[in-house]
């Protein structure tokens, strides 16, 4: 009887822990809702003190016409094309260059100056020379948001590399572990959601930086879409794009900020 009843407590105290953790995830999921409720209620009543404004319905009825109609889905990919793309190259360049910059003194006693004053440089006064050199279209978007999310890459993933504890790594050599395993079994855990965290940073300035380029120069792009619409002053559709393009970022932010915090909760 009392090995029964030592074998329920614990059982009973980790459904009420299931059940909390339940209820605050509910919690959060409808503050989350109710600050979407609360913003779209404040977008409705603007709208009715301004005509500069349009109308919440008729800036959803603009959006679903782009796709049913077709003449948002192009330039949509070509932005998506553009700041992945530009993250996926930044990826493959910052992240190796960030974990020798954790690891090697040498590397950031030469590299850190450089980084630091370049990265201070606003992406956009480059963009004249990127046109220069890939001409207007997709690459030199590309070329935009790799440069925006090089530097939030190389210098997070240098510091999560750093910060790994010197005694996990004395550790893995005292059981003979090679570079690789190393890497594998301490760093790579170690450093998982600090460099989940950078790119989720590394493809909001990215795709900042794609929508900025195509406002500036480029040949199609939801920022193409918006100059246009702001020019010929077609408000609900212009409202519909960057409603777009918030819905986006906050989207892809969310789903890298989830990835994230379940990297915390299991290393």
């Amino acid at each position: 009887m009392g090995a029964a009843t030592q074998v329920y407590a614990p059982s009973r105290a980790a459904s009420g822990a299931r059940r909390r953790r339940m209820r605050a995830r509910a919690t959060v999921a409808l503050a989350r809702l109710a600050v979407v409720g609360c913003m779209v209620a404040a977008w409705a009543i603007t709208a009715t003190l301004t005509t500069s404004i349009p109308s919440f319905g008729s800036t959803m009825t603009a959006l679903a016409d782009g796709f049913g109609e077709g003449w948002i889905t192009e330039p949509l990919g070509s932005t998506l094309r553009g700041a992945f793309g530009g993250l996926a190259l930044a990826a493959l360049v910052g992240l190796p260059l960030g974990a020798v910059l954790g690891r090697s003194r040498w590397a950031r006693a030469t590299l850190d100056p450089l980084l630091a004053g370049a990265f201070v440089v606003p992406r956009v006064v480059l963009y004249p020379a990127l046109l220069g050199i890939f001409g207007i279209g997709l690459n030199a978007k590309l070329a935009m948001a790799a440069l925006a999310a090089f530097f939030p890459i190389v210098l997070i993933t240098a510091a999560a590399v750093r910060d790994v504890p010197e005694r996990l790594v004395r550790v893995g050599r005292a059981y003979d572990c090679t570079r690789w395993q190393l890497a594998r079994k301490i760093f790579l855990p170690a450093t998982a959601a600090p460099v989940v965290g950078a790119v989720r940073l590394a493809f909001s300035v990215a795709f900042v930086n794609v929508i900025i380029a195509e406002l500036f120069a480029s040949d199609t792009g939801l920022g193409v879409l918006v100059s246009q619409a702001y020019g010929q002053q077609d408000l609900p559709r212009m409202f519909a794009l960057v409603t777009l393009i918030f819905v986006i970022a906050l989207v892809v932010n969310m789903v890298l900020w989830a990835s994230e915090r379940t990297l915390q909760s299991r290393l």
